[in-house]
């Protein structure tokens, strides 16, 4: 499916990207510290703990490779096709890990250390530069809105792409058909001539 071309980022946005990369890969560091103390008393979220590590420093990586191609104005990668080769047949088929569900669960799991996360996530996320950058680049907004519901934020809202508004055509009034004039059908009357004799 093609989309549309998005347009080049600003000079002054391209010399904030690399900023943003490290404020982000040192939030994730945090939480990934934070995940693997807190749950490891958790009987609940134990086993998600190496999954969650692969998630989140997996969308620290992406959004890192993004910021560094804003800042080098490089365009987006366009999609590549996937070419799946088949699998051996397994015995014990493996499931895709399955996090909650529930908005700001994440947040909820980790009490007052997820509120304090959350905090700076939403700092960062509140930025007018990084909320420029995201409406920039819709893929800036795929990778954060996930780690936004686990903790409870939204993101900034991107802006529409305007299309332009189809003008109405002029009325053209009909032209009048000329009318020919009608032959006149009426007979003439007989000329009677009258002759005197003298």
């Amino acid at each position: 499916m093609n989309s549309a071309p998005q347009p080049q980022a600003t000079p002054a946005l391209r010399a904030l990207a690399p900023g943003f990369a490290q404020r982000f890969d040192t939030l994730i560091t945090s939480l990934l510290a934070l995940i693997a103390h807190a749950f490891l008393k958790h009987p609940r979220h134990a086993r998600d703990i190496l999954a969650l590590w692969r998630r989140l420093r997996l969308m620290s990586q992406r959004f890192t490779r993004l910021m560094a191609r804003i800042a080098e104005n490089r365009p987006p990668r366009a999609p590549s096709a996937r070419v799946r080769h088949p699998r051996a047949p397994s015995t014990e088929p493996t499931k895709p890990h399955r996090f909650p569900r529930t908005n700001a669960w994440l947040r909820t799991a980790l009490l007052h250390h997820g509120v304090c996360h959350a905090g700076v996530f939403n700092t960062l996320l509140n930025d007018p530069d990084l909320a420029a950058l995201i409406a920039h680049s819709q893929t800036a907004a795929r990778i954060l809105r996930p780690l936004a519901r686990m903790l409870g934020l939204t993101l900034p809202p991107l802006p529409q792409p305007t299309t332009p508004t189809p003008t109405k055509p002029a009325p053209t009034h009909p032209t009048p058909t000329q009318t020919r004039p009608r032959p006149n059908r009426t007979r003439p009357r007989p000329i009677s001539l009258k002759f005197s004799l003298a």
